[in-house]
């Protein structure tokens, strides 16, 4: 399929240079671009599952956000303990 499209040349210009970084016409670039975020699935689409699982969890955002902070402080304690070993 051939299709023609607008772009602002900021996007042009990043088009370009990505085009030339792996040595492959500007079109061939966009093309792949393209296939590749209408194949990446979208955000909600990757959180759903997680979604649904704290919904089943009956955890408040309060409690999962407690939760999650304390994880993040026991990961910067682990990767402090492996720095001085």
């Amino acid at each position: 399929m051939t299709i023609k499209i607008s772009i602002s040349s900021e996007s042009e210009a990043i088009l370009r240079r990505l085009a030339e970084q792996e040595q492959r016409s500007i079109e061939a670039m966009a093309a792949e671009i393209m296939e590749r975020s209408l194949r990446t699935p979208s955000l909600d689409e990757i959180l759903a599952p997680i979604r649904a699982e704290f919904e089943k969890s009956g955890m408040t955002d309060e409690q999962l956000s407690e939760a999650l902070e304390r994880a993040k402080h026991d990961q910067r304690s682990q990767r402090g303990m492996r720095r001085a070993s």
